[in-house]
């Protein structure tokens, strides 16, 4: 039922007319019914009514809002109850199979949600409680009386409708193969502190002060993990970082998940940039009200440093989450990220594991072209749905961005042609110096003055230039002062955009099908696969990070390629254009 409300709240008006849309309601109604036809007699009679409703409901707003009413009486306790009372009559009904008895709990696991998930679930309170002990024999000697028949499914029932308490909850992970700068780090409601220096420090008596200290010290008294993590710490390779995120008023139950979520798709910003990926080490310690609610078990997964240790790749990292971070920081202060951009974030930076340092350092299998092409689609139709815009309005935008930066691309390449070659080495050192008033260098970053070209087109266009760079250097300072040449080179690029996106789209196709798809096909079609999911990626961070709306994010795509339109029609060229400003 929630699928088909989010299917229709994800579609306009136009679009749920459609046939597709139809097919796919059609095809999600008949599973509801299929579903209805599973559940228990108790249970049916509850949910009977909206579900019809429901399954006969066309319009796409009514359709909504049946949705929402089924999923609010579907996690009620009267519905909880019933699917409750529905396993109990089958477990005393003779004949019932284990198949069938797993259907029914699955059914009410469902409706407890997230709770049902994990160690020491609802569900394993709720198993003891009907055999009439709070604890397995593993972890306490204290006995209870089992009580009657009639009181422990009444005890376990209760537990079962009664709302999970809401809370102020913090939860600490911890990562190895990690470092931040300096020694603490904070990302709006996420911290990370290095673990040779907080450990200590909590732990030791250590003589810094930070404001996570106490804490650190309330989970230590319970979690028998941490003081073997802390000496871990202290060897010379450790590379262990601790995170704190502080998920706010909420109820226990998945909130180490969600915090993973947060924290993974931070460092998959890093990652995708090249970065190596952080090591999870499954460590987990969930607060609630300052005290630790759940704690992971399990051997210390973290190494403390292995034979080679990745300071640049590890250090590389650092700076980029550091950087992220800074960028991010008020917008994570406001709220999490929205799942479905986390997600993009965790699947871009798989797709880069086609030639990555994970991949040559660290022991990561490779990513096929095929399955990086496959998840860069699946990436983008996730910021489409981050944004809230159509898929192809978002491609329409990008292969506007695509068109411009090709053009201004060739021209950086060709006015620096000159320079790069065999025959610009040979030449002396006043000629490196045109080439350092041409060319700056911003870390690993270069960037051309076209200004600076153009007013020394004598000076570089030497007589004894071979003629192939005479050539590409004057296209280039054609179309830097004539609006027209400029829009040659626009139009040029034009074809050559729209051409890769078709291309893009047939090789999509073949892999998700199965079709016969060649290398040259595929080879050619991934570097526009790769630059065009990175620039989604950028603009929808960029649009997280302002909290402007979905409109405005595409818009940054394609105002300057309408300004550059707008330019040349007035008859301005580029050289004059970037004068001006």
């Amino acid at each position: 039922m929630s699928e088909l409300g989010a299917y229709a709240a994800a579609l306009d008006d136009t679009r749920w007319g459609q046939d597709q849309a139809k097919k796919n309601c059609k095809s999600l109604q008949s599973e509801i019914e299929f579903q209805q036809s599973r559940l228990g007699a108790r249970l049916s009679r509850v949910v009977a009514p909206i579900a019809d409703e429901l399954i006969g409901t066309k319009g796409r707003s009514r359709f909504i809002a049946d949705a929402a009413r089924f999923d609010a009486i579907w996690r009620s306790s009267p519905a909880i109850s019933a699917a409750f009372e529905d396993v109990c009559d089958a477990a005393q009904r003779a004949g019932t199979t284990t198949r069938q008895l797993r259907r029914l709990t699955a059914v009410l696991a469902s409706q407890v949600g997230e709770a049902a998930e994990g160690p020491f679930s609802i569900m394993d309170t709720v198993a003891e409680e009907l055999v009439g002990r709070d604890w397995p024999e593993w972890v306490t000697d204290d006995r209870h009386e089992l009580g009657s028949v009639a009181d422990r499914l009444a005890k376990a029932k209760q537990s079962l409708v009664s709302a999970p308490p809401i809370c102020r909850v913090v939860v600490w992970l911890v990562y190895d193969r990690a470092a931040v700068p300096g020694m603490r780090l904070e990302a709006g409601r996420i911290t990370f502190l290095r673990g040779e220096w907080a450990l200590p420090n909590a732990l030791d008596g250590g003589p810094n002060d930070f404001p996570e200290r106490g804490e650190l010290r309330t989970i230590s008294e319970d979690v028998h993990w941490l003081e073997p993590l802390h000496q871990l710490s202290l060897g010379p390779e450790s590379r262990i970082v601790l995170v704190r995120v502080d998920l706010g008023e909420r109820a226990v139950a998945g909130a180490a998940r969600s915090a993973r979520q947060q924290v993974d798709a931070l460092v998959s910003i890093a990652a995708e940039a090249g970065g190596v990926a952080w090591v999870d080490t499954q460590k987990c310690v969930v607060m609630a009200d300052g005290q630790p609610a759940v704690i992971s078990g399990g051997l210390n997964q973290a190494s403390g440093g292995g034979v080679f240790v990745d300071e640049y790749g590890v250090g590389a990292t650092a700076e980029i989450l550091a950087n992220a971070s800074d960028q991010l920081s008020e917008a994570l202060a406001r709220g999490p990220m929205p799942l479905s951009l986390a997600e993009a974030l965790t699947t871009l930076r798989e797709a880069r594991l086609t030639d990555h340092r994970d991949v040559l350092f660290h022991n990561l299998r490779a990513v096929t072209p095929r399955v990086a092409t496959a998840l860069e689609d699946h990436a983008m139709e996730l910021i489409s749905v981050t944004l809230g815009v159509s898929g192809n309005s978002l491609a329409n935008a990008l292969e506007s961005f695509e068109r411009d930066r090709r053009t201004d691309h060739l021209l950086a390449r060709q006015i620096v042609a000159p320079f790069d070659g065999p025959w610009g080495m040979q030449q002396g050192a006043d000629y490196r110096a045109l080439e350092n008033t041409i060319r700056m260098y911003d870390g690993d970053r270069s960037h051309i003055s076209l200004v600076a070209a153009v007013s020394l087109r004598d000076e570089i266009l030497r007589p004894d230039m071979p003629a192939l760079l005479r050539a590409d250097l004057e296209e280039a300072l054609e179309a830097s002062t004539d609006p027209e040449a400029e829009r040659r080179l626009l139009e040029e690029a034009t074809k050559e955009s729209g051409v890769l996106r078709k291309r893009l789209r047939r090789v999509r196709n073949a892999i998700n099908h199965g079709l016969p798809l060649s290398a040259a096909a595929l080879n050619s079609a991934r570097p526009y696969s790769e630059r065009i999911s990175r620039v989604a990626l950028n603009s929808v961070l960029s649009w997280f990070k302002e909290g402007g709306s979905a409109a405005a994010a595409l818009e940054s795509l394609s105002a300057p390629v309408k300004a550059r339109e707008k330019r040349i029609d007035q008859g301005v060229s580029l050289i004059e254009d970037l004068q001006t400003d």
